[in-house]
């Protein structure tokens, strides 16, 4: 399975497929290519496909590099779902993050 995700910048005049669909997202004039796209479970599990996901970043408090990595499966995805919104303001206007529904999703 090829790279997911790949931005392709809108000034290269040249567009090389690799046999995936291109999409653009929420009009932000940006295009990305997705082999997920118009893909469905039956078809993820009839090609034992899997999702790795890795992070880099930078601990702001000791400028280690860290790493994450974590490979999805097709039973775990929740296809018609979204993530809760972590989001909130306090009455005295701040900004408040809820990381105890950062897995938490909701049906579309």
């Amino acid at each position: 399975m090829s790279k997911l995700g790949r931005k392709r910048s809108e000034k290269k005049a040249r567009l090389v497929r690799l046999g995936q669909r291109e999409i653009e997202t929420l009009g932000l004039g940006q295009r990305f290519w997705s082999d997920l796209y118009h893909r469905t479970a039956s078809d993820l599990t009839e090609s034992d496909a899997i999702l790795v996901l890795n992070v880099g970043g930078v601990d702001d408090n000791s400028a280690q590099q860290l790493y994450a990595r974590h490979i999805y499966y097709p039973g775990d995805i929740r296809w018609q779902h979204r993530y809760k919104d972590i989001t909130s303001v306090s009455p005295q206007g701040r900004l408040l993050l809820d990381y105890t529904k950062f897995h938490d999703t909701v049906p579309e």
